[in-house]
């Protein structure tokens, strides 16, 4: 049973714990970074990051895709992978201490290239394509055209920039008529070609839609994208990569079904025959069914060496409802192991 006595001194008690926690807390000093191994070259390696505490969390909020990062006790531990991308990149590596504002940590890694000819990742133009120097060649009558976007939308996740925060992005056009028909170029500025120069870019598309309309079309895709390349100002034209024969032979019945995200990939093209010629480059987006298709991290220059980069995966995201693009969308399900595919206006 409770005493007057007993509730004074637990009271007393409490009180000088509280001055005591106050006191150790102005007293703590703010955790801060000894030492830190975060520039790498493009074969990528190992390092670490030494703090003066242990952190409660670490995360890669930005290059998780190549940059890796775990803590054991005060010393986080970097795993960087070979960038064989021609641009240098930056990974953001978040520290996280209970009470004290978050460190962020830069992880630098230089590109695989020597000097490239030209470059593109949509960084400088406010989101706005227009600021740009690339040029649109519109020959449909749909209602979307080429533009900047920070995302390629997707079913369950969307597909996010590989170079920096912005990418290239096409959409589709669905009205109470149906799917309109899509014919669009995105045409770079000249460049000149050196001896050896390459052209890589990065594409992303859920792969499902290239063939499925409510009926599958695997010998007769119903959208593509097209690089082309011209040597006499647009004149004429010279086809490099379609992204449909690209992936003939990818995709079935049996796994189609799996692919209803975006998914990047990289794509290499040898420009040797145009070495020494002032060129401009297309990707030309056309379908009867089109969807959407993004483009980022456009290079051409010289490699030092080359492999196949890893893929970054669309990344789930959660309550967002089946709505690509805020006003029409597509509802989808399995019935028996057959999907079915329809296209109505989005109840927001």
């Amino acid at each position: 049973m409770k005493t007057k006595i007993g509730i004074v001194l637990t009271a007393a008690f409490a009180l000088a714990v509280s001055f005591g926690c106050s006191k150790d807390e102005a007293e703590k000093v703010a955790p801060t970074v000894l030492k830190a191994e975060t520039n790498y070259a493009a074969p990528g390696g190992t390092g670490v990051i030494e703090l003066s505490d242990s952190p409660s969390t670490v995360s890669v909020v930005t290059g998780g895709e190549w940059c890796a990062a775990s803590a054991n006790g005060a010393v986080i531990n970097l795993t960087v992978q070979k960038n064989v991308y021609m641009m240098g990149r930056v990974a953001l590596v978040t520290v996280s201490y209970p009470g004290f504002d978050d460190i962020r940590i830069p992880v630098t890694q230089a590109g695989g290239s020597i000097v490239p000819s030209f470059q593109e990742s949509w960084e400088t133009y406010n989101g706005d394509l227009s600021l740009s120097n690339w040029t649109i060649q519109k020959d449909d009558e749909s209602g979307v055209t080429w533009e900047i976007s920070d995302v390629v939308p997707g079913w369950y996740g969307d597909a996010y920039p590989t170079s920096g925060s912005y990418l290239a992005l096409i959409g589709f056009d669905y009205s109470a008529a149906g799917m309109m028909p899509q014919d669009q170029w995105l045409i770079s500025p000249s460049f000149t070609v050196k001896e050896n120069n390459q052209l890589s870019f990065d594409e992303a598309h859920a792969p499902i839609w290239m063939y499925y309309d409510g009926d599958l079309h695997f010998e007769d895709e119903l959208f593509t994208l097209k690089v082309k390349i011209s040597d006499n100002n647009g004149a004429t034209w010279t086809e490099l990569f379609d992204s449909a024969e690209h992936n003939r032979g990818r995709y079935d019945e049996g796994n189609v079904y799996d692919y209803l995200d975006p998914i990047w990939e990289s794509i290499v093209i040898n420009l040797s025959a145009y070495a020494g010629k002032e060129v401009k480059i297309a990707f030309h987006s056309i379908g009867t069914f089109p969807d959407y298709n993004g483009i980022d991290n456009v290079q051409v220059g010289i490699m030092k060496e080359f492999a196949n980069p890893p893929v970054r995966s669309a990344e789930p995201k959660k309550n967002q409802g089946l709505s690509f693009s805020g006003n029409y969308g597509i509802s989808f399900e399995k019935k028996t192991g057959k999907a079915v595919k329809k296209l109505s206006p989005v109840e927001n």
